[in-house]
């Protein structure tokens, strides 16, 4: 497996200016409703392998109409195991990346799709954030798109 390698990551709209202000990604620690399932890889930043994945995600959290994002990645995957179907976190202690299989996302037709989770926030940069449906971002040094 390479060590770069672009992978996409789906958020929200209102989450923009956090990622901003913050430089990049944030780790996920993890800190979900009571209701949600743990995350499938344990703690870290997560990114799939395509774009039109990530689109269908980012689609299926919006909320209260604002636009769908999704931000493309330059991701170091070195030290990276491959968990094909199984979930759990115990990679941490001797890897730097994890990808996997998930499955279906809810409420989507997404099928099954390669995931990773890297525990290092400082092992992405940001190249590009497309913004479906609302109006444009500003962000000096990141090709920012919006499509209607």
């Amino acid at each position: 497996m390479s060590n770069e390698k672009i992978l996409y990551h789906a958020t929200e709209y209102h989450c923009l200016d956090g990622i901003k202000s913050y430089g990049g990604l944030k780790y996920s620690h993890g800190k979900r409703l009571t209701t949600s399932p743990p995350l499938r890889l344990g703690e870290g930043v997560y990114f799939c392998e395509e774009k039109e994945v990530a689109k269908k995600i980012a689609d299926r959290r919006r909320r209260n109409g604002e636009p769908s994002v999704v931000v493309t990645c330059s991701v170091k995957l070195y030290g990276c195991i491959d968990y094909k179907d199984k979930k759990s976190n115990d990679w941490r202690d001797s890897y730097n990346s994890v990808r996997a299989i998930h499955p279906n996302w809810f409420g989507t037709d997404t099928g099954k799709f390669i995931e990773y989770c890297i525990r290092k926030e400082e092992d992405h940069k940001i190249i590009a954030i497309d913004i479906y449906g609302k109006e444009k971002f500003d962000w000096p040094g990141v090709q920012v798109s919006s499509y209607t």
